[in-house]
């Protein structure tokens, strides 16, 4: 997803939030978190022993990563609990984040893995999501409810 876009307009794949966010003043002071393409929002803990962290969400609504029953609601911060272990992960509303649903998959195998579609929110009437798997472009398109996957590769909705 963000590979591509990077690729074909030179936008970077780590940006700032100021990147993503030019007219909301308060992402223009954020130096702590991160967008990964443009779905992604990523707040790391950064300090040794922290179990909490504020995280600043902008416009729109965005979900915990792998975590879609709750929603929040973007132009605030949220003080959050993030295990040492863990990262707190946003995706933006209304969006897919495809990942592999096989936990055991290798590399060179990546043609014939299975893909989960997680859905974020509620996606428009139209949506076309772009990205390479293993240099082959793979377009997921979602159209009068139905999804088409533009490869041999089987899939399943979440």
């Amino acid at each position: 997803m963000c590979e591509l876009e990077a690729a074909t307009t030179g936008v970077p794949i780590l940006r700032a939030m100021v990147l993503e966010n030019e007219d909301d003043s308060i992402a223009q002071l954020i130096y702590d978190q991160f967008y990964l393409g443009s779905n992604l929002l990523v707040a790391p803990v950064l300090t040794p022993q922290t179990t909490k962290r504020e995280v600043y969400l902008p416009a729109g609504e965005w979900f915990l990563f792998g975590q879609k029953e709750k929603k929040y609601l973007g132009k605030q911060s949220y003080l959050l609990v993030c295990p040492v272990d863990e990262m707190l992960i946003f995706v933006k509303g209304n969006n897919i984040i495809p990942t592999i649903k096989e936990d055991n998959y290798h590399f060179e195998q990546l043609d014939t893995v299975s893909l989960k579609l997680n859905l974020y929110g509620t996606l428009p009437a139209q949506y076309d999501l772009k990205f390479k798997l293993n240099e082959k472009l793979i377009i997921i398109t979602y159209q009068n409810k139905k999804f088409d996957v533009s490869s041999n590769h089987n899939y399943l909705v979440k």
